[in-house]
């Protein structure tokens, strides 16, 4: 995607949902500098771009939006440590990740943030406390959300880091009420203005969320709900990643339903048996032995 091509995309999306540079380029560059890049006249890094336009929705191949050599390591320097952490090699990803904060440019709060992201995972996959994981995240926040914690921000948008900034704060907070509202915002921002593809990504982990504080309240109803959405998120993308495990847990809601309301009983064991069903014959598709075992004894209790 060529630089000028990142403008219009940019300018033809923010006017198409009528937002203004402030609410997008908000934590990231000034809205001068935001003018700009989509006048074509400024240069920014793959992050940067990738990051505004990732801010209303929209995605393309970061390979695409690279500039120069410095900016195609460090390109690569983010997916080795991506690939790294998912498989775990936690020493190797440490390494590369103290590699790129040696390289990164210096005063961009995107790369720091990226680095403090990382840092954070490591902390986590590692076992650290609660307290020194949320430490890192919240300064992580901060960098392109500086009302974070004390007003309401000027912007309810939100780029893919941000998105996983947040969640993975809300893992490790005890405010109900906060995570509750925050994760029913960046479920309307991804409904809102998310393509297909992101929203497969966010808008699952916001809803299991969701669905999990409602578990925390005891609102097994609302709880339903969420998982529903899920089901019906999942059914319309092109994967069936967590679908079993979706099933499975719509039966243990409508389980838990059946014993509460003697009237639906019967209705809600019917409604239990078809999701256990289609959990175990999905679970079986994907290969889920433990799971597969799980529905078994669960189907015998129903």
């Amino acid at each position: 995607m060529k630089l000028n091509t990142v403008g219009i995309a940019l300018s033809y999306y923010r006017e198409k949902y009528g937002l203004s540079m402030t609410q997008v380029c908000e934590g990231i560059c000034s809205p001068a500098t935001m003018f700009r890049i989509e006048e074509g006249y400024r240069e920014v890094d793959s992050l940067v771009s990738a990051t505004l336009l990732s801010r209303i929705g929209k995605q393309v191949l970061e390979f695409e939006l690279l500039l120069n050599e410095k900016d195609y390591n460090l390109f690569r320097l983010r997916k080795d440590i991506h690939r790294n952490l998912e498989e775990k090699n936690l020493d190797t990803a440490e390494k590369l990740l103290q590699s790129y904060q040696s390289v990164m440019p210096k005063k961009q709060v995107l790369h720091e943030q990226y680095y403090l992201w990382g840092k954070a995972e490591l902390l986590q996959k590692r076992g650290a406390s609660k307290e020194e994981i949320k430490a890192v995240l919240n300064e992580a926040i901060l960098l392109t959300k500086p009302f974070f914690g004390k007003k309401k921000n000027t912007s309810d948008l939100y780029s893919e880091m941000e998105i996983k900034l947040f969640l993975g704060l809300i893992q490790f907070s005890e405010d109900i009420s906060w995570k509750e509202a925050e994760l029913k915002r960046m479920l309307l921002f991804t409904r809102k203005y998310d393509s297909k593809k992101i929203k497969e990504q966010a808008e699952m982990s916001i809803l299991k969320e969701l669905a999990s504080i409602q578990e925390e309240k005891g609102d097994a109803q609302k709880e339903l709900e969420y998982i529903e959405q899920a089901l019906t998120l999942v059914k319309e993308s092109r994967t069936m990643r967590g679908l079993a495990e979706l099933h499975f847990k719509k039966a243990g809601l409508l389980k838990e339903l059946m014993q509460r309301n003697k009237d639906m009983q019967q209705e809600y064991q019917k409604q239990c048996q078809v999701e256990l069903t289609m959990a175990y014959y999905t679970a079986l598709v994907m290969n889920n032995v433990e799971l597969v075992q799980k529905i078994k004894t669960t189907g015998d209790r129903v």
